[in-house]
């Protein structure tokens, strides 16, 4: 009968560590229930229609106007401000001696940097050989700066008389 009493016992036992265990769980899951009734909720987000906006063309895309490949030309090799850059033959001196050592990266750059101050100097010469090199050692290839140079230099001319003036009238 003992036994009995001691097996009772811890069957009683067992009940009652269940029991908490349940009782543990289900008041967590109670009060977890209950917090998110007061957690913030998220708003949903409507898909904006995309309005398309008509922008106005840049000066240089002006002055461009249809010539499209003359326009990215430009938009890569135009200064905003060339002045205080140096000029064309410091440039070239710089990129040969840059070629010259096997810098080829930074020769690249300083060709295109004197390609660009040539196009602001009206050098027609230095425009043709400075973006011929920067084709060369494996830059982007000016194809219609080369082919129409005098029209790259009108535009540029244009675009620096205006672009300088505004910028003079601003800092007044």
């Amino acid at each position: 009968m003992n036994f009995y009493f001691n097996s009772l016992n811890l069957y009683n036992f067992h009940f009652r560590i269940n029991s908490i265990k349940f009782l543990k769980f289900f008041v967590l899951i109670f009060f977890m229930g209950i917090l998110n009734l007061f957690k913030k909720k998220k708003k949903e987000v409507k898909a904006q229609p995309k309005f398309e906006t008509e922008r106005e063309p840049s000066l240089l895309e002006q002055l461009c106007k249809d010539d499209k490949a003359l326009y990215d030309d430009l938009s890569w090799s135009l200064y905003l401000d060339p002045r205080g850059k140096g000029s064309y033959k410091e440039a070239i001196k710089k990129a040969e001696k840059l070629e010259k050592e096997g810098k080829i990266f930074d020769a690249r750059i300083a060709y295109h940097h004197a390609g660009s101050l040539a196009l602001y100097e009206s050098n027609i010469e230095g425009i043709k050989r400075a973006f011929s090199k920067v084709a060369e050692l494996g830059g982007r290839k000016y194809e219609r700066l080369m082919e129409v140079p005098e029209k790259a230099i009108e535009v540029a001319q244009e675009f620096y008389k205006r672009e300088l003036k505004s910028e003079e009238v601003s800092k007044e």
